[in-house]
């Protein structure tokens, strides 16, 4: 399985300081870039490296993303899912439980 990219390297002296107002914190919100196709190992090895006690949700910009397997893999980490307003996010759209994360529209 791949390794999470840098990125999250920025989270661990916030987490670890205890820095991080988690009464206060709303959802982190990662916007993954146009054209990043799909690609659940990393998916996976990130969701499994972030804090698991952060409110967190995912925009995907590109459509490969829209499938049941990535529905699942958020879910079983409790992340949610964003929509935005452009082109084949409008589809994805489908229920979900607080449990399984709640979708987050932006408009």
């Amino acid at each position: 399985m791949p390794a999470a990219r840098p990125g999250l390297q920025a989270w661990r002296p916030l987490c670890e300081t205890g820095s991080l107002d988690r009464d206060r914190l709303g959802p982190v919100l990662y916007q993954l870039r146009l054209r990043w196709r799909l690609d659940l190992d990393r998916l996976r090895a990130f969701l499994e490296a972030a804090p698991p006690d952060v409110p967190q949700a995912v925009e995907f910009r590109d459509p490969s993303w829209y499938s049941d397997a990535t529905f699942d893999v958020l879910e079983r980490h409790g992340v949610a899912l964003c929509l935005h307003d452009l082109g084949d996010a409008a589809r994805a759209r489908r229920e979900a439980t607080p449990e399984e994360g709640t979708p987050c529209d932006v408009d």
